[in-house]
């Protein structure tokens, strides 16, 4: 398999670090959406996600390389501006359990850029990598509204339609993306 491809689909599938800072989860939680609206709210937010960790990963590399005390600030920067966005697109708007939605965003598109800093990838990588996050970002936000609409429509107990259930389900999603193997 080319080297290229088999990192994209690693950054997407089994590596994407979105998901791994949990946060990014939560986005579809507290985002509120139904299925149908998942699929143009979490393209946008895919694709800050990748604009972001392809924006700060250039910024690191030119600005950062002789002193890195500064990536965290790049890194802080750039997700603001990506937030601030999302925003202005008509997402994240109004707060969740006392938190604004906006604060929550902020998690994903900080953590992509700082697993790009701190995995030393730059180049052609860091693109690749920053839009296999963006793509296995979007597909996680798709599953997690849809599985969160069929627990709401299926017949059980109220007491099974809880957060409980969704986390279970997630954690069958992530064993089976973290089964699958490039070669």
């Amino acid at each position: 398999m080319n080297p290229e491809v088999r990192l994209f689909l690693e950054a997407a599938l089994t590596l994407n670090i979105v998901f791994v800072l949990f946060v990014g989860m939560l986005v579809p939680i507290f985002a509120e959406l139904t299925v149908r609206r998942s699929l143009t709210a979490g393209l946008k937010h895919a694709l800050l996600v990748a604009l972001a960790g392809v924006t700060g990963s250039a910024l690191i590399h030119l600005v950062a390389v002789d002193a890195p005390y500064w990536a965290p600030a790049i890194i802080a920067s750039v997700s603001l501006v990506s937030v601030s966005l999302l925003r202005r697109w008509g997402e994240l708007q109004g707060e969740w359990a006392g938190i604004p939605r906006s604060l929550l965003a902020l998690a994903p598109v900080s953590g992509v850029q700082f697993f790009i800093w701190t995995s030393g990838v730059s180049g052609l990588d860091a693109v690749i990598v920053s839009f296999g996050a963006g793509l296995g970002y979007y597909f996680g936000i798709v599953i997690v509204v849809t599985t969160i609409e069929q627990i709401r429509l299926a017949e059980a107990p109220w007491w099974s339609k809880r957060l409980g259930t969704l986390l279970f389900a997630v954690a069958v999603f992530a064993l089976g993306f973290a089964g699958f193997q490039f070669l």
